[in-house]
């Protein structure tokens, strides 16, 4: 696969250009993410479900047993240093002005993330799944500085070979409140 533009950044907080994400995308997975028809699309999901307790507080459950490629464990610790390092001015990051409805990023647990927020932000869902919501691994981050360009080091998932993303897609559930469950089994296969 060929592409005319040459990306500005691997690591999709910091990219600006505009065909970034044709390279981010495959190697990236975000907190949320739909297919055309906004259907959760599990293989690339890092969150099982979430929830609107009240208009200011979002909360995410995230996937269990989930590692960076560096061996930095997901959970919700990862999460909030990723959305506090988007909204640090400093890291000059691209989806920064469409986040600052967040206020605050609390671990409730170590697999549930909320975010406390400054006004009901309706494109939570939406925005999380683009540049945003995509994940890098803290340890990586600091390492190569919050501003890093390229080296991202995304979420290495695991699944079982005989699970395809229809059959996934197929045992993905909605709970009696109406938020999407997905197995933990789902994701991207990644090597290392």
């Amino acid at each position: 696969m060929a592409f005319q533009i040459a990306p500005g950044a691997l690591d999709p907080v910091v990219g600006r250009s505009g065909g970034d994400h044709y390279y981010w995308r495959p190697i990236v997975d975000q907190l949320v993410d739909a297919d055309p028809s906004l259907n959760p699309r599990p293989e690339t999901l890092l969150a099982t479900s979430w929830g609107v307790s009240d208009p200011k507080k979002v909360m995410l459950n995230l996937c269990k047993g989930v590692q960076f490629h560096d061996g930095t464990p997901f959970n919700a610790e990862a999460v909030k240093f990723n959305i506090e390092r988007l909204l640090d001015p400093a890291t000059k990051a691209t989806p920064r002005a469409a986040f600052t409805a967040i206020d605050k990023v609390d671990v409730v647990d170590g697999h549930i993330v909320r975010f406390d927020l400054t006004r009901p932000w309706g494109s939570v869902l939406s925005t999380l799944a683009d540049r945003g919501g995509a994940m890098n691994s803290p340890t990586a981050v600091k390492a190569r500085g919050l501003t890093t360009s390229s080296s991202p080091s995304p979420p290495a998932h695991s699944r079982s070979p005989n699970t395809s993303p229809a059959a996934m897609s197929a045992t993905c559930a909605t709970t009696s409140t109406g938020v999407a469950t997905l197995p933990a089994t789902r994701c991207r296969i990644w090597t290392k």
